[in-house]
């Protein structure tokens, strides 16, 4: 009851400032609109509510996806600030594009969790495009549903890490993965909120919580006394639900909030649990 009671609560303070902010998606399409403005030679598309797609037009290979993540953070703190915030951000834009101007900095290079789906969307886009890489960013299969991708993560972007940028960080792939959870776990402060017997979900700064799957220290019995194995569900990136594989209740409590047919993960990764075996992640199905 706790955990639902904490998302209730949220909910309520969501609602209660609706009325005074832009929605993620709006706030999106406005900076979209300025964004262009500013910059007739790029082409942007709105992959999803604060993430975007950009392209040199005319050139193959240009495309890169931003997060407005740390804008729209800016904005909700200061709404008046709004045209400020925008100008800052479109202006910052040609560091988001073009990459290579700015140096890479690995201890600002963080993990993300992203679905087989949202890969396959980034692929079709490039194909649309005609490019002759499968895909710029660099990717990682965790398992048959799940992709660990990478980003840097600086005061002014969060960008996809490209196949070409971890190339240039010369970090050997077997270290590269270890390197970013180490930097996540450096980064983010955890809490958590509920039972640890039944249903509880942890929080860390509303970017990385599905990342969280990522540290294998976190994942064993002592920490989640659940009945049987653990099950996580990650319907958005900044949430991460636990439970276990042989609580009924805890299983229906957490599929009733990811299955919610009235909630809109602006971020959506999954709506399927997974089970932890060993040290992997499998996809998980209690029906």
């Amino acid at each position: 009851m706790r955990l639902l009671l904490a998302l209730a609560i949220t909910l309520l303070c969501q609602e209660a400032f609706a009325s005074m902010l832009l929605s993620e998606d709006a706030f999106t399409d406005q900076y979209i609109r300025i964004a262009q403005q500013k910059h007739p030679e790029l082409i942007i598309n709105k992959v999803a509510a604060l993430e975007v797609q950009l392209s040199e037009r005319g050139e193959v290979d240009s495309e890169r996806t931003a997060f407005l993540d740390n804008a729209y953070l800016t904005y909700k703190n200061d709404p008046t600030a709004f045209n400020s915030v925008m100008a800052h951000y479109t202006r910052s834009i040609k560091n988001t594009f073009y990459p290579s101007t700015e140096p890479l900095d690995s201890k600002r290079l963080f993990p993300v969790i992203k679905s087989k789906a949202h890969i396959k969307t980034l692929d079709a886009m490039l194909a649309n495009a005609k490019s002759k890489q499968p895909s710029p960013t660099y990717r990682e299969a965790l398992n048959e549903e799940l992709y660990v991708l990478y980003v840097f993560d600086s005061e002014t972007t969060m960008r996809f890490a490209s196949q070409e940028d971890i190339k240039n960080l010369a970090i050997a792939a077997e270290d590269l993965r270890e390197l970013a959870i180490s930097n996540l776990r450096d980064a983010v402060e955890l809490t958590l909120q509920g039972d640890p017997h039944t249903l509880s979900m942890l929080i860390a700064d509303g970017n990385y919580e599905a990342s969280l799957i990522l540290l294998d220290s976190l994942w064993n019995k002592e920490q989640f006394p659940v009945k049987g194995k653990i099950v996580v569900y990650l319907p958005s990136r900044d949430l991460l639900l636990i439970t276990g594989s042989e609580d009924p209740e805890g299983l229906a409590k957490a599929k009733s909030i990811v299955l919610d047919p009235e909630q809109h993960w602006p971020h959506m990764i999954s709506r399927q649990g997974f089970i932890r075996e060993g040290t992997r992640w499998e996809v998980f199905d209690s029906l």
